[in-house]
């Protein structure tokens, strides 16, 4: 699923009577082994600012929320390898994202405050935890 101009779309992923989310980006579905198994590809920077609405606490100092960027990105950058059809999934055991903030919420201030910036050591980027 993705608009005629190939660009991000929003749209609900819902399972029935498990989980219903909010994304932003491209559907794909696959199929393997007689399972469904949806697959949403999302820029970067979305999925980042997802992740620190997610995972910031209420009312969290803005420095804060930017450290929150900065690991979820570095991990976003470095971190694949943990699922075998997809780079990461959205609970806990990758990065817990949810809906993407609004362009006002602090979330998105702090992911376009330190867009483009990670974690490294040696030159090299790692996924920090």
């Amino acid at each position: 699923m993705r608009p005629r101009e190939n660009g991000p779309v929003d749209f609900l992923l819902s399972v029935p009577g498990k989980i219903t989310r909010h994304y932003r980006g491209r559907l794909e579905i696959k199929q393997a082994f007689g399972i469904l198994i949806p697959i949403v590809s999302m820029d970067i920077e979305t999925a980042v600012a997802s992740v620190v609405a997610a995972e910031g606490m209420p009312g969290a100092p803005m420095e804060a929320l930017k450290a929150q960027a900065v690991a979820g990105r570095s991990y976003f950058t470095d971190g694949k390898g943990r699922h075998n059809d997809f780079d990461f999934c959205d609970t806990t055991h990758c990065q817990f994202l949810r809906e993407p903030p609004g362009p006002e919420s602090a979330a998105f201030k702090a992911t376009i405050a330190t867009r483009g910036f990670v974690i490294a050591y040696q030159s090299r980027v790692f996924a920090a935890m």
